[in-house]
């Protein structure tokens, strides 16, 4: 089974994928979605400038944009269905927690003029997991997102009781050893139901180097 997801993997281009799913969509949805998620050339534009281009309100484009993502959810393409399982199969070894740079090494995207609406294809394709959150914006993560019931709010006191640990231990770790020293904390004291090893290492990879 994972290694047919990863031949899957391998096979699919996600920008490829998602371009064909949104050509499925009515014109303008279409339009919405391509120049919103920068899937053309990597710039992504702002509501205001999409509701310009179409001569109608922010308000209005966001609904379309909302409209557009709720119908590839509820009716995706065939290769659009594989991609999403593969995404979800990632966040779940992770742990709950992903971050945009570890599921673009995931898929092997390179640093190539393609890079940019590539990344904003695997956004897009985030988005249309309502299980998924965003992680929340600060200097010390990267983009990256959560499945709902992962311990979002842990994140950052995570990463401060680690780099506490660090700075005593005085030099580079391996994960083994800082899950056993993070288990001596008051943060796992009292989280010790919702912290794993496997989460850890999910938020480990959405921190900021």
């Amino acid at each position: 089974m994972v290694e047919q997801e990863e031949k899957t993997r391998e096979a699919l281009d996600p920008l490829v994928v998602v371009i064909s799913a949104v050509n499925s969509l009515k014109d303008r949805e279409r339009e919405v979605l391509l120049g919103r998620f920068g899937l053309e050339d990597g710039n992504k534009l702002t509501l205001e400038a999409i509701g310009s281009k179409f001569g109608v309100t922010r308000e209005r484009a966001r609904q379309v944009e909302n409209s557009a993502i709720k119908k590839l959810a509820e009716k995706p393409t065939k290769d659009l269905a594989k991609l999403l399982k593969i995404v979800n199969s990632y966040l779940l070894e992770m742990g709950g927690v992903m971050s945009l740079t570890g599921l673009a090494q995931y898929f092997k995207i390179g640093n190539d003029q393609r890079r940019d609406a590539e990344l904003n294809a695997l956004r897009l394709t985030v988005a249309l997991d309502s299980n998924v959150v965003a992680l929340p914006k600060e200097d010390m993560l990267h983009i990256g997102w959560a499945k709902k019931n992962a311990p979002m709010g842990l994140v950052t006191k995570v990463l401060d009781e680690i780099e506490k640990i660090l700075v005593t231990v005085g030099k580079p770790v391996t994960e083994d050893v800082l899950w056993g020293k993070l288990t001596d904390t008051p943060v796992y004291a009292d989280n010790s139901a919702r912290l794993t090893p496997s989460i850890v290492h999910g938020i480990l990879l959405v921190e900021q180097s």
